[in-house]
């Protein structure tokens, strides 16, 4: 058991340092960042990462690293942010059985949006993270933004559960007293 331990963190620290290849050679074409390059890249080593499944986040002192939501990877100065929202999604499970519908259940799912400005532009990176992670970055990070006023609730009925991949960042919320 030990060495199986052993060998799965040597995988993930293989990993690990494997993904700076393809950061660095992101970072060096990206006409935006390419005089910061040496600046980003600290941030991201030394700022701290939220995952879920496969989409991440670091927050670092000066930039926002959206290190994947699915997508893509977008690195953003923490100044160019105009909002910084959180959408929490009910997806109402349902199944089909021969003559009728039957509920199945709920799932949650939680993001955290970004939405930061270039000119006129206001583009908008969410990331689907577990609740405790979006509400840790939001009370440590940006303090200065109303938890309350920020959330947005919806609604979806579906005929089909999650990908694999989500389900642990699925959980019940909890709602926190002083947050209502």
């Amino acid at each position: 058991m030990a060495f199986a331990c052993m060998f799965a963190a040597g995988i993930m620290e293989f990993l690990y340092l494997l993904s700076f290849r393809p950061f660095s050679s992101w970072l060096g074409t990206h006409p935006k960042y390419r005089e910061q390059k040496d600046e980003i890249k600290n941030s991201y080593l030394e700022g701290d990462a939220f995952t879920c499944s496969c989409n991440s986040v670091v927050v670092g002192k000066k930039y926002v690293h959206h290190a994947f939501d699915g997508i893509d990877f977008f690195t953003e100065e923490k100044d160019n942010l105009k909002d910084v929202k959180v959408q929490v999604e009910r997806l109402m499970i349902y199944t089909h059985s021969r003559h009728s519908e039957i509920y199945v259940g709920d799932e949650y799912h939680f993001r955290i949006v970004f939405c930061c400005g270039e000119g006129d532009i206001l583009k908008e990176y969410g990331i689907t993270l577990d609740q405790f992670q979006v509400k840790m970055i939001m009370d440590k990070f940006f303090p200065d933004v109303s938890w309350k006023d920020r959330v947005a609730f919806t609604e979806r009925k579906t005929y089909y559960s999650s990908f694999a991949s989500m389900r642990n960042c699925i959980s019940e919320p909890v709602m926190d007293d002083n947050a209502q």
